[in-house]
């Protein structure tokens, strides 16, 4: 039907309105309308479906100035610089004239630090883009012991006698990969923080760290010399430090041994998070080195009592646990690292390499138990929506249980170091198996859980099978720690109960998350393989040890084990690791 003037209607085209794509990803991917509410939406808590949503984009304010804080003084603590004499300020100026700051060379290629992660892009990095290391990085002057003992004069009080052992720096020198440090900042938060936790990578430790080690110049060398030196490791390079590591880890000790007094609790975790990054280099070397670690944990140990960290870090009492990962308090974080360095120290003591700063901490089993569940309350400063987006994390009550069990474990392993190494006759191994039995016997659940996989419908986390594995393990180190020797004949029940244990356990471990950075994994594989006389069992620990140190120790031992009919005693590997065989 035509209008009366005779012209025919223009019908409207339809214009179909696109559907927001800012809903989560459930609601995109099927298409359907989302109504944008979080944590989840109403349709995903309707059918009960995972409520995925996308990270927001940073500002562009944000991505052109990188993620580094934009200025920060301590006004409040700043001291005047130490005169000097001259032949001391041109040591220095042979060592760190960069063209850059004083402070950290390369610092300002870290705001420029690529926010991909390098798993996704292959990790390709760009040789040619560097600009940290100056031709006098590879001098050699600062890492002499003879300038390191001119140093004495105005050394700090807390350095003792050994102190030069660990700080001297002759090391091999590896290859130049070229890697500047932005490049090793960008390493070090997406590759290396995931794989040294249990946890997400954001909520790692380990990441904490890195977002308050920025503005601290000592703890930023040591972690950038341990950065550049993973890079190498993770690139097939080996375990020698490549000349960028060299150069931060000298600038670092230059910078520490001029710490006199610290005295906020900022400048104690400055200085202790320093000595954890030594650690962390001297224990990714292809072969440990007893002096040098028995030298860091005097010294560690002589700092803490100097000026009593340990009461310190035992107050418990936290007004508020801000929901801001950059407000969280100082004695927080410095409790955190306490608790890092005992754990370090205490491993480090199964091979004869130190354990004197973890034998002080294990005396006060209390203050150590306070230590622990303060520095827990680290990760209560996380934000609530930032845990919502790891949907595969066990939750808080869940996994505080089982990191519980976890310490009692780190307890337990270092009170059998002790007995081990005691010449005594005194025999502690009942009160150590009671401890052992009663753990067991209180956290049931955790065992049957990891027992029974995935029967109930729900699959155990990393830190679970983790934990359960280092339980078996140290239960073949307590029946193994003095007679009979690790895998000699006959086997006593108790001893083939924990070794069938441990290898189901470590198969479903290494099956369900990437632990080729987790000490005390690594060392659980170590005791599977001297244990069992199984060569098909050898041959996958060889395998799936990926610490260049501890399968150092593996192949040795393994050798020595197949020459004396099966067996080597726990002395046996401690005198090999020291080279007194």
């Amino acid at each position: 039907m035509e209008p009366a003037n005779g012209v025919l209607a223009q019908r409207r085209p339809r214009v179909e309105r696109g559907r927001s794509r800012n809903g989560c990803q459930s609601c995109v991917a099927k298409r359907v309308k989302c109504d944008e509410k979080h944590p989840c939406c109403s349709r995903c808590t309707r059918l009960g479906s995972a409520c995925e949503w996308v990270r927001p984009r940073p500002s562009l304010a944000t991505r052109r100035r990188g993620f580094g804080p934009i200025k920060y003084r301590q006004a409040n603590h700043w001291t005047p610089k130490p005169i000097l004499p001259k032949f001391m300020e041109n040591v220095r100026d042979g060592v760190t004239h960069t063209g850059e700051d004083e402070g950290s060379p390369g610092l300002s290629s870290l705001s420029s630090s690529c926010t991909t992660s390098p798993l996704r892009s292959g990790f390709k990095w760009d040789l040619s883009a560097t600009g940290c290391l100056p031709p006098s990085a590879l001098d050699r002057s600062i890492a002499s012991p003879q300038n390191l003992a001119s140093l004495d004069f105005i050394a700090p009080i807390w350095l003792t006698a050994v102190t030069p052992l660990f700080l001297v720096d002759a090391t091999d020198e590896g290859p130049s990969l070229g890697s500047n440090d932005g490049q090793a900042v960008s390493f070090h938060q997406s590759v290396l923080a995931p794989l040294k936790s249990t946890r997400s990578p954001p909520l790692s430790a380990h990441a904490l760290f890195l977002r308050h080690a920025w503005d601290k110049r000592i703890a930023l060398h040591f972690l950038l010399a341990v950065s550049h030196s993973e890079i190498a490791i993770y690139q097939g390079q080996g375990a020698r430090p490549t000349a960028e590591s060299r150069f931060h880890l000298q600038k670092g000790v230059e910078l520490l041994v001029q710490v006199w007094n610290p005295v906020t609790l900022s400048d104690h975790f400055e200085v202790m998070l320093s000595f954890l990054y030594i650690y962390m280099f001297w224990m990714r070397r292809d072969r440990l080195a007893p002096s040098r670690l028995s030298a860091l944990s005097s010294t560690v140990l002589a700092y803490v009592r100097l000026y009593g960290l340990d009461g310190l870090c035992t107050d418990e009492e936290i007004v508020s646990a801000p929901q801001n990962v950059n407000a969280v308090p100082d004695k927080v974080l410095l409790s955190r690292v306490f608790i890092y360095l005992y754990d370090r120290d205490g491993f480090c003591s199964f091979f004869n390499c130190g354990g004197s700063f973890a034998s002080y901490v294990h005396e006060n089993p209390e203050a150590s138990r306070k230590i622990w569940r303060l520095s827990r309350t680290a990760f209560l400063c996380f934000p609530r929506d930032s845990i919502c987006f790891d949907l595969n994390a066990t939750p808080e009550v869940e996994e505080a249980a089982v990191l519980q069990v976890y310490f009692e474990l780190i307890r337990i392993h270092h009170r059998i170091n002790s007995y081990s190494q005691k010449s005594s006759i005194e025999n502690e191994a009942m009160p150590i198996q009671r401890q052992l039995d009663q753990l067991r016997k209180e956290r049931s659940s955790l065992f049957q859980q990891v027992a029974t996989l995935g029967d109930d419908g729900h699959s155990p986390s990393l830190i679970e099978l983790v934990t359960v594995s280092l339980f078996y393990a140290v239960c073949i180190y307590l029946c193994r720690s003095r007679s009979p020797a690790l895998g000699e004949q006959p086997v006593p029940p108790e001893v083939q109960t924990a070794l069938t244990g441990l290898i189901t356990t470590a198969h479903r471990t290494i099956s369900r998350g990437s632990v080729q950075l987790l000490e005390r994994f690594q060392w659980s594989l170590l005791i599977l393989g001297l244990e069992t006389n199984d060569p098909i069992h050898w041959d996958w620990v060889g395998k799936n040890i990926t610490d260049a140190a501890i399968r150092e120790v593996f192949n040795v031992c393994l050798r020595v084990k197949k020459q004396s009919g099966g067996s080597i005693s726990i002395a046996t590997l401690r005198q090999l690791v020291g080279g007194e065989v």
